[in-house]
């Protein structure tokens, strides 16, 4: 797993504003900035049709939000997305 640190100064509001809209949202303040990572790196909109697939895994394959699993990753552990699902 990919793990990034980012400090902010003591002074800086942000810290405050994140606990605030995690806390209105019920998630936390690391689902957040995943949210907002997420958001920032969203393509523009495109008519490029979905690819359909199997299971909803494969369906996140198919079109590029997930890597396929590795025959060295367990099958035990289920995908990240549902682990932060709340």
């Amino acid at each position: 797993m990919t793990v990034y640190h980012i400090e902010f100064s003591d002074r800086e509001t942000i810290v405050d504003k994140m606990k605030v809209m995690a806390d209105e949202r019920g998630i936390s303040v690391e689902q957040l900035i995943k949210r907002f990572i997420c958001d920032g790196m969203r393509p523009a909109p495109s008519n490029k049709p979905i690819i359909p697939g199997d299971t909803l895994d494969d369906l996140f394959v198919k079109n590029g939000v997930l890597k396929p699993i590795s025959p060295d990753q367990s099958n035990d552990e289920p995908p990240a997305y549902i682990h932060n699902a709340k």
